[in-house]
């Protein structure tokens, strides 16, 4: 991101030097001008010709302290490159950001579960672990090695969050199966075999107790998964973005 800061003010600089350049000498265009060299012979450019490029000129200077202005203020404001950036995501009304370190999820309350152990990442690779809280709610964590040598696990960044959450289920069946009209049915009413997640939500108002209805007002139809239970999403806040896939 600071590359983007300096090559903003670097552009801005520019406008303002071909602004100036413009304003002091309007028909420098005309003079270098390729197009006018093979085509127009002792032609002079006109009055409004003069006009257009003073306007230009101006508009070139204008552009490059506004490109100036963004580039110290993005650099050196609160919201800053040295300040907190990425996509933010409340876990248990914890806030945390995408991307974010191992210290990051400790902090918020989270540790390693039974038989979970720290390894090193190859180089360009991902590998999950699962971590829990105090209220036993179960979180699985992706870190991202971008490195181009093998690291620790606890050294790269947490790059995805996935919590499952027990829903549910119906099963309807008939004492009398050849008697569909008057045997007599049951209902049975379980839950999915689920290791409970912890509360999620998003800035624009999605949690995982959203339901369908209410997801789809917020986040749109999104696209649909293979299976047909999943929708996947692209999430935007601000500059930045995460991808989604929510099952109901």
């Amino acid at each position: 991101m600071m590359d983007l800061v300096i090559a903003a003010g670097i552009l801005g600089v520019g406008f303002i030097i071909l602004g100036i350049l413009t304003l002091k000498h309007p028909d420098w265009e005309w003079k270098l001008s390729i197009s006018r060299a093979l085509y127009v012979k002792n032609g002079e450019p006109t009055d409004f010709y003069f006009t257009a490029q003073k306007i230009s000129g101006v508009v070139d200077i204008i552009i490059g302290f506004a490109f100036i202005a963004w580039s110290f203020i993005y650099g050196f404001s609160g919201g800053n490159i040295d300040g907190p950036k990425g996509f933010k995501v409340y876990v248990d009304k914890n806030e945390i950001t995408l991307p974010c370190t191992y210290e990051d999820i400790e902090n918020i309350g989270f540790e390693p579960c039974s038989g979970e152990e720290f390894v090193n990442i190859p180089a360009n690779d991902t590998e999950s672990l699962k971590v829990k809280n105090s209220k036993g709610k179960i979180l699985t964590i992706t870190f991202r090695n971008e490195s181009n040598t093998e690291k620790p696990m606890q050294e790269c960044e947490v790059y995805k969050l996935y919590a499952e959450y027990k829903v549910q289920t119906y099963e309807f069946h008939y004492n009398t199966g050849a008697d569909l009209v008057n045997g007599n049915y049951y209902s049975t009413i379980g839950y999915t075999d689920a290791e409970e997640g912890p509360h999620i939500k998003l800035s624009n108002g999605f949690s995982s107790d959203s339901t369908g209805d209410s997801a789809e007002d917020i986040l749109g139809k999104g696209s649909l998964g293979v299976t047909g239970n999943y929708r996947k999403y692209t999430v935007w806040e601000n500059s930045d973005y995460i991808y989604m896939t929510v099952g109901y």
